[in-house]
């Protein structure tokens, strides 16, 4: 349909304005121009158009070679770079490996050398020690020969001044320097002589017991009793088929009447000079103090340990006996076997657990108990 004229289509070709026309606009507009069937215009702009597309087909493909060269020779160039750096990191790994293996050569060495030095160090302190060992056995053994058998303290004297004068530096004394704690240095006398291995006398004190009182109970045993006052005392007793025990106050007089009573997992019981209740809790590791409100509350903490016995002492020293977890026994190298000494103010001031000569002092400290000298006494399991 003609853009001016609705009603009419087109026939003719304008050469002279390139366009079509219809009757009307001949007549009109393009009464003087030249004019060609559809026909023949349409197969002329088909050539045309055929000729236009194979030249931009012609300028896709050598525009698309260029490109794939562009491709190609980028491509070559980074090939090359590649190349040339693969190369450069093959020899810094080449000398990187040498490098690191002289490195770890002159390591070996090194580690050799001083292993062997170090053995031949503690073959050398071994052999040492152990001599040192049987010549200070040798001496503890004429002292106590010189008093259990011979009992001539002149003897004993001269030979434990001796054994003095060459043990004073030895190794023991310094790792277990608190077992010196008391010790001055002097001459030996028979009154030193009777604080290191008991009275050299044999005859024995005269001792007797009396019964005053007795009281039927229906306990299956009674572990601990300590007394607070005559007639006030504190004991702990095991409860049927548990690990608890019963820790009660009690009063006695004609009868025993119970003051008060606490369900607990402990070891040991012991009152203080002032009275207070101290127990070893032996599986939260710690000594704790019975408080007025009735509460216990932690004194001293000894975990990881394991608490045993437990005392106190009329100048207000806990002693506390603890061993290593695990089985009791047997005991070796790495057992802890000791007797802790704390303070009021919950500080540790000594640890008693091997003798001047090395041997261990107790095996599993159970119960601890003092004597009017300030002697120390322990039950052993």
């Amino acid at each position: 349909m003609c853009e001016n004229h609705r009603k009419q289509l087109y026939c003719l070709y304008c050469r002279t304005c390139k366009r079509l026309v219809c009757p009307e606009c001949i007549v009109v507009t393009h009464s003087m121009h030249t004019f060609d069937n559809l026909e023949n215009t349409l197969r002329e702009n088909l050539g045309l158009l055929s000729c236009v597309a194979s030249d931009i087909q012609n300028n896709i493909m050598f525009a698309y070679i260029e490109h794939e060269n562009a491709l190609d020779r980028n491509i070559m160039e980074v090939q090359k770079e590649y190349e040339v750096l693969m190369k450069r990191i093959s020899r810094q790994e080449e000398k990187l490996k040498t490098f690191i293996e002289e490195e770890t050569n002159k390591l070996r060495t090194n580690l050799t050398n001083e292993r062997n030095r170090v053995v031949d160090l503690i073959t050398k302190e071994r052999v040492y020690y152990y001599e040192k060992r049987n010549k200070l056995k040798l001496f503890k053994d004429r002292i106590e020969n010189k008093i259990l058998i011979e009992n001539d303290l002149n003897d004993v004297i001269e030979t434990v001044n001796e054994f003095e004068s060459i043990n004073k530096y030895h190794p023991k004394y310094v790792v277990h320097k608190e077992m010196m704690i008391d010790y001055k240095e002097g001459n030996i006398t028979t009154q030193s002589i009777n604080n290191l291995v008991g009275f050299t006398s044999s005859k024995k004190p005269d001792v007797r017991f009396s019964l005053l009182q007795s009281h039927p109970t229906d306990l299956s045993s009674i572990i601990t009793i300590v007394t607070v006052t005559p007639n006030i005392a504190w004991f702990v007793h095991n409860i049927s088929n548990t690990h608890s025990k019963k820790l009660q106050k009690i009063e006695i007089g004609q009868d025993i009447s119970k003051i008060d009573e606490h369900d607990v997992v402990l070891s040991d019981v012991d009152v203080s000079p002032s009275g207070e209740l101290f127990a070893a809790f032996t599986m939260e590791g710690c000594i704790k103090r019975l408080t007025s409100s009735g509460n216990f509350e932690i004194f001293y903490s000894c975990s990881p340990l394991i608490l045993r016995g437990l005392h106190i002492t009329k100048s207000g020293y806990v002693l506390i006996g603890v061993r290593e977890s695990g089985t009791a026994f047997p005991i070796t190298d790495h057992s802890s076997r000791q007797v802790l000494i704390v303070n009021n103010e919950k500080k540790l001031t000594k640890t008693l657990e091997f003798d001047p000569f090395g041997n261990r002092l107790f095996s599993v400290p159970l119960q601890i108990t003092t004597n009017n000298n300030g002697d120390m006494c322990s039950r052993l399991c």
